[in-house]
C-alpha cells in the first residue's frame, strides 16, 4: 500500500494534488496551532529571562579564560578580538598575516589588554596545530586556573560571479576556508574543550561559536562559491551542536546580512575580476551592459544598503560570555524580518523575489539569451 501511494504522489497530477492538499492542511490547522503553542512558550521564556537576567560568565574569571577568534587581520575578527580582550578575555587573534598582526601589537589597546595575536592558516594543518600548541603552552602555564572558554571561527573568504565565468579553484578556495577550515579548527581545539567541560571548578559551557552568514540559510544567485560553502558551514554546526551537546559544550551560528566588512565592500571587484578572466566568447555571449548592471546591484547590495558591523560584534560578544548562549544569532533587520521568512516561500517564488534587488537596477537577460530564446 504506502508503495501504491508513494508512486501516486510521484505522477504529475498526483503531486500537485497531494502537495497543495498537505500545504492547505499545514498552514490552515496544524501550523497556526504550533506557532500559537511555541510562540507562547518563546515569549514566557524571554520574558523571564528579561526580568531575571540572562547570566553572564564572570567578569573576575574571565582573566583565566583563553578565547580563539581566526580571521582577524580584518573585518569582524579584527573588531572582534579587542572587544573581547576588553571584556577582560585572554585573547588568541589568529591572523593569516605577519602585517595584521605587527598591527595588533602596534594598537592603542594591545598594551592595556589581554590580546596575543598568531600567525594562523585554517587551511593548515600544520598551522592550526602550531596555534593549538600556543595555546596549549598559555594554559600549562597556570593549569590550576586556565581553561579555554571559547573558539569563535570567523575567518571567511568570499568568491562571486556568474558560474561560467569562475573556475573550480573559486569554489575550492571558499570552502577550503568557510568550511574545511572551520571544521579543522573545531576539531583541533576540541580535546581543550572537553578539558574545560569536565573541570569541576568551572560553572558554565565552553562553546565554539561559527560564523556563517545569511548565505548560509538564504542562497544567493552570482554568490555561488561562497553560499555553497556557508551552506555547509551551517550544516556542520547544527551537526557537531547535536554531538557536543551531552559533552558539555554549547555550539552557535551567527548569521550576519550585509554588513559593512572589506570582504563586503570588494563585491562589485569580485565580478569584475570575473569579467577579466572570462574569454572573449563568454564576455560576447553576456554583454557588456549585462555585466555593468550586474556590479551596480551588487555595490548597492555589499555597501550602500549594508548595516554598521558593530552589532555583529556584539552579537559574537554575548555568544561567548552569556552562561547560555543562543544556538543561533541572526544579525541584521532583513536576516530577522525579511530574508529567513521569505525562505518558507516555495522555491520558486523566494528565488525570484531574492532577484529583485538587481532588476532594480535593470538587469538585463545576457546578450546571446535574448538573441537564442524564443
Amino acid at each position: 500500500m504506502k508503495h501504491t501511494v508513494n508512486a501516486a504522489v510521484h505522477t504529475p497530477f498526483g503531486h500537485w494534488l497531494s502537495h497543495h492538499i498537505f500545504w492547505l492542511i499545514v498552514s490552515v490547522i496544524v501550523k497556526p496551532l504550533l506557532s500559537i503553542i511555541f510562540l507562547s512558550i518563546s515569549a514566557l521564556h524571554g520574558f523571564v529571562l528579561l526580568l531575571v537576567g540572562e547570566g553572564q560568565v564572570p567578569a573576575s574569571a574571565r582573566k583565566n579564560m583563553a578565547v580563539v577568534v581566526t580571521g582577524c587581520d580584518t573585518g569582524f575578527g579584527a573588531a572582534l578580538a579587542p572587544a573581547l580582550a576588553e571584556d577582560g578575555y585572554t585573547v588568541f587573534a589568529c591572523c593569516l598575516k605577519k602585517e595584521s598582526m605587527d598591527a595588533i601589537k602596534a594598537s592603542k589597546s594591545y598594551a592595556s589588554v589581554s590580546i596575543i595575536p598568531v600567525l594562523t592558516n585554517v587551511t593548515d594543518d600544520e598551522s592550526v596545530r602550531g596555534t593549538v600548541e600556543t595555546v596549549t603552552a598559555w594554559l600549562d602555564g597556570d593549569k590550576a586556573a586556565r581553561r579555554l572558554h571559547a573558539v569563535v571561527n570567523n575567518a571567511g573568504v568570499g568568491r562571486g560571479g556568474p558560474c561560467d565565468m569562475l573556475e573550480i579553484k573559486d569554489y575550492h578556495i571558499d570552502m577550503e576556508v568557510n568550511y574545511f577550515g572551520m571544521i579543522r579548527t573545531s576539531k583541533a581545539f576540541l580535546p581543550l574543550l572537553k578539558q574545560t567541560a569536565r573541570s569541576k571548578s568551572v560553572a558554565h559551557r565552553p562553546r565554539i561559536v561559527n560564523v556563517t552568514s545569511v548565505a548560509g540559510l538564504t542562497p544567493c544567485a552570482f554568490l555561488g562559491p561562497y553560499t555553497a560553502s556557508k551552506h555547509a558551514a551551517e550544516a556542520f554546526t547544527s551537526a557537531l551542536r547535536g554531538e557536543l551537546r551531552n559533552w558539555g559544550i554549547a555550539v552557535s551560528t551567527c548569521n550576519p546580512s550585509f554588513h559593512r566588512t572589506p570582504l563586503q565592500a570588494s563585491g562589485a571587484a569580485m565580478l569584475n575580476a570575473a569579467w577579466a578572466k572570462a574569454s572573449d566568447d563568454l564576455r560576447s555571449e553576456y554583454g557588456g551592459e549585462y555585466m555593468e548592471r550586474l556590479t551596480e546591484g551588487a555595490h548597492y547590495l555589499m555597501t550602500a544598503n549594508a548595516w554598521d558591523p558593530v552589532y555583529v560584534t556584539r552579537a559574537l560578544q554575548h555568544s561567548v560570555s552569556a552562561l547560555r548562549p543562543r544556538s543561533q544569532y541572526l544579525v541584521g533587520v532583513d536576516a530577522k524580518f525579511v530574508l529567513v521568512p521569505l525562505k518558507q516561500l516555495p522555491s520558486w517564488l523566494f528565488e525570484r523575489l531574492a532577484m529583485l534587488p538587481f532588476h532594480l537596477f535593470s538587469l538585463p537577460k545576457p546578450a546571446a539569451s535574448t538573441k537564442d530564446l524564443p
